[in-house]
């Protein structure tokens, strides 16, 4: 009997991956027109992966095709996080849906909340709207990156 260990070879999930090499690092705010957009600009000034910006409330908050986004101080959580993607480009769109799977979990561990996915960007929970997922692309200057 020939005990051989399987040969082929071992491929890691890029997903898994990136999460295992990920630091994230935290900016507070207290008010801001939108975390995506602040985000932005510290993307195009260098800022790196894994970079997070918090606020306690948007002021100017946007969804999907530019939708408003009401953030009143002390209602949610508003947050942002620049991603480096190692995936190819042409799966990028799947970043918002896995993000929302992800949330979905958490919500579900944390605090035994149940959600389902309204496509593209939404969690619902007993059919009312608790989280709005936005996705962009940005350039910085080490490549391109994806603000959610």
């Amino acid at each position: 009997m020939n005990n051989h260990e399987d040969q082929r070879p071992k491929t890691q999930d890029p997903f898994r991956l990136a999460m295992k090499t990920l630091k994230p690092k935290i900016l507070r705010f207290e008010s801001l027109p939108s975390t995506n957009t602040e985000l932005a600009r510290q993307a195009s000034e260098g800022a790196g992966e894994g970079l997070a910006v918090v606020a306690e409330e948007q002021t100017a908050g946007r969804g999907r095709l530019q939708r408003a986004w009401s953030s009143p101080k002390g209602a949610g959580l508003y947050f942002s996080i620049l991603l480096q993607p190692t995936i190819p480009p042409d799966q990028w769109p799947l970043i918002t849906f896995m993000a929302a799977l992800s949330v979905g979990d958490a919500l579900a561990e944390a605090c035994e909340v149940y959600t389902d996915i309204k496509w593209p960007n939404d969690l619902l929970s007993s059919e009312r709207k608790i989280c709005g997922i936005l996705a962009e692309a940005v350039e910085t200057p080490s490549g391109r990156a994806v603000i959610v």
